[in-house]
């Protein structure tokens, strides 16, 4: 099995994949905010319980990352650029607006990002 190193993981694309899955989940729970306020989306997105809990979908996307880095603080730091990177692709779609609970989940994200380096990489 080849070992995980960030040149593989941008060479691949994997990195950007991974700003776009970020993107794909805070447009996601823009769409579904949307819909609860009864409001027509432009993807046509069915509502999802799913995205409306910030703290389960920060910790899906912390766990996106911490699940691959190994404790390579390097792959860290560009795995947390990569959420910042994907929610400001998602709020420039919708006109630099996104719902509080997206801003609730980009901080729940961060906050479990953030401890896992100082929980695993700093000890």
């Amino acid at each position: 099995m080849q070992a995980f190193s960030y040149e593989v993981y941008d060479k691949d694309g994997l990195f950007d994949s991974f700003v776009r899955t970020v993107a794909d989940i805070f447009c996601k729970q823009f769409e579904s905010y949307q819909l609860s306020m009864g409001n027509s989306c432009s993807y046509g997105a069915i509502r999802n319980s799913a995205f409306e809990n910030a703290e389960d979908m920060g910790a899906h996307i912390a766990e996106l990352i911490t699940n691959r880095v190994h404790h390579d603080f390097s792959l860290l730091k560009r795995g947390r650029a990569a959420i910042l990177e994907g929610f400001r692709e998602s709020e420039a779609l919708y006109g630099d607006y996104l719902p509080s609970i997206s801003y609730r989940t980009l901080e729940a994200a961060l906050g479990r990002v953030d401890g896992y380096v100082t929980h695993n990489v700093h000890s």
